[in-house]
């Protein structure tokens, strides 16, 4: 769906809104983005407040102490009854785990992603079987912050953002990238958004973006839109997530951009396609 904006910008904006939108089904070549980024840029820091009310901000996302990821798993860790709990604590012998006296799969990986919920981080019952220990996810965690980050422009009440969930699921679980929303409708309510990534059970990261400062920072136009850095916070890639916005094409015949380009940066190679127009 299309961003939705205050009318008085609306009005300053007037036809210029129009030529800043990518078109066409087409990846096109890198070319400047509002506000002057274009891929290959290095992205300057900016900060938001957090859909959980916490500060968030570019350069300190990189910065990843042990001790604050200890914490964060620690924090987790108190909300399923690990009390006092140590990094050679064992996962599976948190209490509130427990589902008929065995550890309920779900419920474990719905522990690790709130651990992992402040950096950006994904997880899923497959991505987080081989975690043993809290200090592995405090070191999954750690590992995080030389990974690719993902901003997404993002509404509760896209349909294509929703049908778009499970996708973004598997590629972040796999990929060990990070995830951060970018909540830049104006009228996309607080309560609204947490219902819906409450109600999905995602525990993505979302940032309050409503006056569209970063969204213009990056160029978004369009919920689903995506932006990926690598590790020196330099854009490499923005555009759609794949080819099958409607969900109609299958698997086996998606472009699938948004998961190239992750694993590339990942690899420290170049992204083939950087850039392609957003589907929403």
């Amino acid at each position: 769906m299309r961003r939705a904006f205050p009318l008085a910008l609306l009005v300053l904006l007037g036809t210029a809104f129009v030529g800043r939108a990518l078109a066409g089904d087409a990846p096109a070549a890198p070319k400047p983005l509002a506000k002057g980024l274009a891929v290959g840029d290095a992205v300057p820091s900016f900060a938001l407040t957090g859909l959980d009310g916490k500060a968030f901000s570019l350069d300190a996302a990189r910065k990843i102490p042990p001790e604050d990821a200890l914490a964060a798993v620690q924090a987790a860790a108190k909300a399923v009854g690990g009390t006092d709990a140590k990094a050679a604590d064992p996962i599976d012998k948190l209490s509130g785990l427990l589902q008929d006296g065995a550890v309920d799969p779900a419920k474990r990986a719905a522990f690790v992603q709130a651990a992992g919920h402040p950096y950006g981080l994904v997880a899923t019952a497959a991505s987080t079987k081989d975690l043993k220990t809290l200090g592995d996810v405090v070191a999954w965690i750690q590992k995080s912050a030389t990974a690719p980050i993902v901003f997404l422009c993002w509404s509760s009440g896209c349909p294509t953002c929703q049908l778009y969930e499970e996708r973004l699921n598997e590629i972040f679980s796999t990929s060990g990238a990070r995830l951060y929303l970018l909540a830049s409708n104006y009228n996309d309510e607080p309560e609204a958004m947490k219902g819906r990534l409450e109600g999905d059970n995602l525990g993505w990261h979302a940032l309050l973006d409503a006056d569209a400062k970063v969204a213009d920072l990056f160029g978004g136009r369009r919920t689903p839109h995506t932006f990926v850095l690598d590790e020196k916070n330099v854009l490499r890639y923005a555009g759609a997530v794949d080819s099958d916005a409607a969900g109609t094409e299958g698997a086996e015949k998606r472009a699938n951009w948004l998961q190239d380009a992750l694993v590339a940066v990942a690899e420290g190679r170049g992204v083939d396609v950087l850039q392609t127009a957003p589907k929403g």
